[in-house]
């Protein structure tokens, strides 16, 4: 019996999913001109656009047809998307694995909402691989990662958050609140929602607490796999990573960023998800 994992690009494959998952990609839009936002993607060239235009970025989810032709044999297709608080892809995804049931009668599938992004939705994979490793019914699979899609946490420290805003990803009063007297928001998803959990003077205090506060929760709650995801920001991924090895004991990866995470973090932005 064989299974696939679906995933839109919303996610980073991590070097834990390398070869494991196949992702579709959603599309990013910058004064007329469309990116792929897959592992091709000229993101620099990208970020370039977003900084010269005066208009938002946009981005669109892939289509049903998109998910249903990505799934093809396999026995059991698990598709993970992106929070449909932000996006459209996980109803797209449903009616993608709907048409692809329909066309295969006898083969089982499910889409999730991951509530979350990047090193989060990514997470959401793993646990349907150590699941299937362990041998699980398809029906009990699906109920443990259903219950284990809540637990995630994603922490995030951007340092211009004007896309999210204008996207309407994130709140009026939120924006304002932060865009004052240079404090820098930690922001976080909760329930599929991105709010802010805190704020500092400056991007290394904001760093610093985004570091102290996911340490606590991570220990709090016995965290081993962890990933930090990275838009141009490398040595800050590596800073984060460092001061978590000092703390605690987990499988820690790095991942730069894809396109449609990019995109909403722009220059400087860091994930932390575990």
């Amino acid at each position: 019996m064989s299974y696939k994992i679906v995933m839109d690009s919303a996610a980073e494959v991590n070097p834990r999913l390398v070869g494991k998952v196949v992702s579709v990609p959603l599309t990013v839009s910058i004064s007329g001109k469309d990116y792929i936002a897959d592992e091709n993607m000229d993101i620099d060239t990208f970020r370039a656009e977003v900084r010269a235009s005066k208009e938002p970025p946009r981005s669109s989810c892939p289509s049903p047809d998109a998910f249903c032709n990505a799934i093809g044999e396999c026995d059991r297709v698990y598709i993970v998307a992106i929070t449909s608080v932000l996006s459209g892809s996980y109803n797209s995804a449903r009616l993608g694995l709907q048409m692809y049931l329909e066309e295969n009668p006898g083969k089982k599938g499910y889409a999730f909402d991951s509530l979350n992004a990047s090193g989060g939705e990514a997470l959401v994979a793993e646990k349907i691989i150590e699941l299937e490793e362990k041998g699980l019914e398809f029906e009990e699979i699906v109920k443990q990662v259903e219950e284990y899609i809540p637990t995630i946490t994603t922490n995030v420290v951007l340092e211009d958050l004007s896309v999210l805003y204008k996207n309407g990803r994130l709140s009026k009063v939120a924006y304002v609140a932060t865009s004052l007297i240079d404090l820098v928001a930690v922001l976080g998803l909760r329930n599929g929602e991105l709010v802010k959990i805190a704020q500092a003077r400056g991007v290394k205090r904001a760093l610093k607490t985004l570091a102290e506060t996911s340490i606590a929760d991570i220990k709090a709650k016995g965290i081993k796999k962890i990933t930090i995801t990275h838009s141009a920001a490398p040595e800050r991924a590596e800073a984060l990573k460092a001061t978590l090895e000092k703390e605690i004991e987990a499988d820690i990866v790095i991942v730069p960023t894809g396109g449609l995470i990019s995109m909403y973090a722009g220059e400087k932005g860091l994930v932390i998800s575990y």
